[in-house]
């Protein structure tokens, strides 16, 4: 519950946070565009698929609660798509916020392009806000890895294959409490 909560609020202050930097934006932006993209932008995007890459790591993780999961064959691909199409219109509608903001200029030399583009939309005081999403984001991806790594402690130690005190259920709680101290600790 905490994980979709966190997730929801981090995902509903993005659309949220584009909305108005579109709805607030400057659409003559686009007008700036150029028509075909130069050679080294291609290298540029190569690198920064780097970047990407990275910021989805969390493509392997979604197997740590396989053993967990009720129909993971269906539920798996199902949530993969469904989240990757979702994750995809959030990346591109803030991105266009950003863009309508700053301008392509600006953008491109931002070093923290959300909290320029809300300072230049909505005022300074505002901008720093941005801290409060950012603050947000972390604490769900590190909620995220806490509870779903011992997962895989907990369905090795259930195989026989790891410590069998990893394998024990909290008799209140009904989570794998020693799984997830092990890797807290």
């Amino acid at each position: 519950n905490v994980q979709n909560a966190s997730a929801a609020a981090k995902a509903g202050a993005l659309v949220v946070l584009a909305c108005l930097l579109v709805a607030l934006g400057d659409y003559g932006a686009f007008e700036t565009v150029p028509g075909a993209a130069p050679p080294a932008l291609f290298g540029g995007v190569g690198a920064a698929i780097i970047g990407v890459l990275w910021a989805y790591e969390g493509w392997q993780w979604v197997t740590f609660s396989a053993g967990e999961t009720l129909d993971p064959r269906r539920s798996f691909p199902f949530g993969l798509v469904v989240g990757t199409a979702v994750l995809v219109v959030l990346y591109l509608l803030v991105n266009v916020g950003y863009f309508m903001a700053l301008g392509p200029a600006t953008a491109q030399s931002s070093t923290s392009i959300a909290a320029d583009a809300v300072a230049e939309t909505l005022g300074s005081g505002w901008g720093k806000g941005v801290a409060a999403l950012v603050v947000l984001a972390t604490f769900s991806a590190a909620h995220s890895s806490v509870f779903t790594v011992p997962r895989v402690f907990y369905q090795m130690a259930r195989d026989g294959l790891f410590f069998q005190k990893l394998a024990e259920v909290h008799p209140r709680f009904g989570t794998p409490a020693w799984a997830v101290l092990s890797t807290t600790a």
